[in-house]
């Protein structure tokens, strides 16, 4: 009797770690089965353009899609992303390879040395997939697994000149009533006033951002002199936020489906 009690207790324990076993190894349940093959579509721009030689222009490149997976830090980034650039003499320079941002794209700057008109080609080169750095507690995505396939943008002249190009002013501060949002592209200027007075912990600048009733002091803005609202519930609900956020393309808010699915 106790020879067949412990035939018993081991066969349960090798069927327990078999299922176990079956668990680790077999896929998500969401993942699809077989996996999905998708389409991509690149685009490129350049600007400005015209510049004169010996001007920096920006180069953003992009899919069509945001990896699926991202979610500001955490998920997987398009990676396999090269710029083609072609002079104006036939020679062939390649910038990257890069990885995007949350959002699908990335950046780069070039400055072109000669004059005439030079053509700019983003290539992605495709991939699977992965399931990177996943949003702790999160349900991993369906799309985990599937292979995206390699796409390549039109192609884009940018023509450069002997004569170097004016770059548009900053927008001024304002001198009369303003509201917000603050224009997005407003924030090298504009960051200066756009700041909120939450109260930042202490009178330092050594440690802020407390936000409590101590500490009176915001290192990061100029009140204005004019009577104003002082406080009041929203908080950067759009365009440059300012202040302690900074002046440049990270310190704003976007309201594409890239940011607001």
């Amino acid at each position: 009797m106790r020879k067949n009690n412990s035939t018993s207790i081991l066969i349960a324990i090798l069927l327990s770690i078999a299922m176990m076993a079956s668990m680790i190894l077999v896929p998500a349940s969401s993942a699809h089965s077989p996996a999905w093959s998708m389409d991509t579509y690149a685009f490129i721009t350049v600007s400005p353009n015209p510049i004169g030689v010996g001007q920096r222009v920006n180069v953003n490149f992009w899919l069509n899609v945001p990896p699926p997976t991202a979610n500001v830090q955490y998920g997987d980034r398009w990676t396999n992303m090269t710029v083609v650039i072609t002079h104006p003499d036939g020679t062939k320079e390649t910038l990257g390879p890069f990885t995007s941002d949350d959002t699908g794209g990335a950046h780069t700057v070039y400055t072109p040395a000669t004059i005439g008109n030079y053509t700019f080609q983003f290539l992605y080169g495709g991939e699977t997939l992965k399931g990177n750095n996943l949003t702790p507690g999160s349900t991993p995505s369906a799309y985990i697994g599937d292979y995206y396939k390699p796409s390549q943008s039109e192609v884009f002249t940018l023509t450069v000149q002997q004569e170097p190009i004016t770059y548009p002013p900053l927008t001024p501060l304002p001198t009369e009533y303003w509201t917000r949002p603050i224009y997005a592209q407003n924030n090298e200027l504009w960051s200066a006033i756009g700041g909120n007075w939450l109260g930042l912990g202490v009178s330092t600048f050594a440690n802020t951002g407390q936000y409590n009733q101590q500490g009176d002091y915001a290192p990061y803005t100029t009140a204005p002199n004019s009577p104003h609202i002082l406080w009041t519930k929203p908080v950067a609900f759009g365009g440059t936020m300012g202040g302690e956020f900074g002046n440049d393309q990270q310190s704003n808010y976007w309201s594409t489906s890239q940011y607001q699915p």
